[in-house]
């Protein structure tokens, strides 16, 4: 909606801090330009009254403050200065974590941030059509996912 309005806006793969602190869940949100304060903002469109109240958000839902929200490169550029643990980052009730799911995120932001938005919990493949988005939702996770320790710097 916001660019059928002519509002620059792009969604974000990367981490949220505020739904199990002191862990960063695996997250979506999406980034806008605010003309008004002339800089761009997160907004988290699942930050419901309902949610807000149940996981105590101190924030509007509409200006997310960055470290609340990292961006995939921003948490993988943490990591690689020794700043982030990769095991407090990704899905952590699934034991889905670690370097190999913050590269994933990684490429998963560069592509959205290229106009190629992809479904969260895909291999990275466009979303193009109906088909697609009913064989990736029926498709079970795969726990056997590599967790090589020779991760490449991606950034």
């Amino acid at each position: 909606m916001l660019r059928a309005n002519g509002v620059p806006a792009r969604s974000r793969c990367g981490f949220g801090a505020y739904f199990n602190p002191p862990k960063f869940e695996d997250h979506w949100v999406c980034e806008y330009w605010d003309a008004e304060r002339r800089r761009w903002a997160l907004a988290d469109a699942q930050l419901d009254a309902v949610w807000c109240e149940k996981i105590s958000v101190s924030f509007e839902a509409c200006d997310v403050p960055r470290e609340q929200f990292l961006t995939a490169a921003d948490a993988w550029r943490r990591y690689r200065h020794g700043a982030a643990n990769p095991q407090m980052f990704g899905i952590s009730f699934a034991g889905l974590f670690g370097e190999w799911f913050m590269a994933a995120s990684v490429i998963r932001d560069l592509a959205a941030l290229n106009k190629v938005e992809t479904l969260p919990g895909t291999s990275g493949a466009p979303c193009r059509g109906r088909a697609q988005r009913s064989m990736a939702a029926s498709a079970p996770i795969s726990t056997d996912l590599p967790r090589s320790r020779s991760i490449p710097t991606l950034i």
